[in-house]
């Protein structure tokens, strides 16, 4: 098994660069069933790279990272928790990344996730700071 950096998959999905573009076909497209590794820190700076560098829209982010879970190829670490991170972001319009911290920090013992954010705070795991504080 491999594990893939993120820049892989930057140029895989967005194309940017023919012969990056090239290799990373080559090598996602020869690779066996469960062979290339995808870190959940991988998933998360995806998510962010799309977003701030190329600019795609929430919902095109979104379609890349469900893709990913359909690929043969990609082992995803964590493959549950980014499953249900994306079902969360999906149906509360939350960011991907805000989804899978607080699973995270879930699974680590956490009653909450203390944010800034106020979109985060459509889950119910987070808590405004000024709450945790009261």
């Amino acid at each position: 098994m491999l594990g893939v950096d993120t820049n892989v998959l930057v140029r895989f999905f967005v194309r940017d660069d023919e012969d990056q573009f090239s290799q990373a076909e080559r090598l996602i497209g020869g690779a066996g069933s469960g062979t290339l590794f995808i870190s959940p820190i991988v998933m998360v700076e995806l998510n962010w790279v799309l977003r701030r560098v190329y600019r795609y829209s929430r919902q095109e982010v979104m379609d890349v990272l469900q893709g990913m879970t359909e690929f043969r190829q990609f082992q995803l670490g964590k493959r549950e928790m980014i499953t249900e991170a994306l079902s969360l972001a999906s149906a509360s319009g939350v960011d991907f990344s805000d989804a899978l911290i607080a699973l995270l920090d879930r699974e680590a013992g956490c009653t909450a996730t203390v944010t800034f954010d106020v979109r985060a705070l459509r889950l119910e795991q987070m808590l405004a700071v000024g709450e945790a504080l009261n």
